[in-house]
């Protein structure tokens, strides 16, 4: 009975991972992963953002998600109106690995973001306004390998990994192309700033195949988020942000 109570987790656990993306607490530190209107929203020409998530950590190390993204400024001064003060165009990659059930299941995502921000009015207000575009490949698999199944139990001398798991519908999801779109909206003062936005993941909804279900499809992530940040003195900078995504019925405040 705990066996077959495993093998049902196991499924479930898959199906429920097919429902969602991985998220950050600190979204704020992965802006790629918020909004492809972020894409080269800063105060230098370039950066670099690297994050690692250890979550619940143990000997078995069962969820860790790590990303490394690069995004720049191009085409500064070299076509007309697109520079610091007037229109924007901006562009970055993101790589994402997500590992759950300590490395049994793998998920490995690659993308890159245009952006181009323009501003609405000049004056003591800056207006801007910016879009994003994103292309993204995705891959998850399951090391069917390092799971035992009932046809393998031997009794009490264990599982024999030998022994065929006689589950011979369990496949790997192929590979998935998704898009993404967003827009931000922009007001900067001598001493302050605000950020309201919005984007939509996965809007082509990709087919995903686990358990070679051709119906299976990746749902829209759709994102609402806004950011506040303001001198308080020469020295100290509040910043306050906010974000709400829901993904099928998965919620995240």
């Amino acid at each position: 009975m705990k066996k077959i109570l495993l093998v049902i987790s196991i499924l479930m656990f898959v199906k429920w991972v097919q429902a969602q993306d991985p998220s950050f607490s600190q979204f704020f530190s992965s802006p790629l992963n918020v909004n492809p209107a972020l894409t080269a929203r800063i105060n230098s020409d370039w950066r670099v953002i690297s994050n690692f998530r250890d979550q619940w950590l143990g000997p078995a190390s069962p969820y860790a998600t790590g990303t490394i993204s690069y995004d720049t400024k191009i085409l500064q001064n070299k076509i007309p109106n697109v520079h610091e003060e007037k229109n924007l165009i901006g562009v970055g990659g993101m790589l994402m690995y997500d590992y759950a059930m300590d490395g049994i299941m793998k998920s490995t995502y690659a993308s890159a973001n245009l952006s181009y921000n323009i501003v609405l009015a000049d004056g003591p207000a800056v207006h801007r306004i910016g879009a994003g575009f994103g292309a993204s490949y995705g891959r998850r698999t399951v090391d069917f390998s390092r799971l035992t199944w009932e046809e393998q139990w031997v009794g009490y001398g264990g599982f024999d990994k030998n022994l065929p798991s006689g589950e011979l519908a369990l496949v790997n999801m192929r590979p998935y192309f998704s898009l993404s779109s967003g827009l931000v909206y922009s007001i900067t003062t001598q001493n302050s700033n605000v950020d309201i936005g919005g984007a939509v993941f996965h809007v082509n909804t990709p087919k995903q195949t686990f358990l070679k279900d051709p119906n299976q499809r990746l749902a829209m992530r759709k994102v609402a988020h806004a950011n506040f940040e303001t001198f308080l003195n020469s020295s100290v900078v509040l910043n306050v942000n906010a974000i709400y995504q829901f993904q099928e019925e998965a919620e995240y405040y």
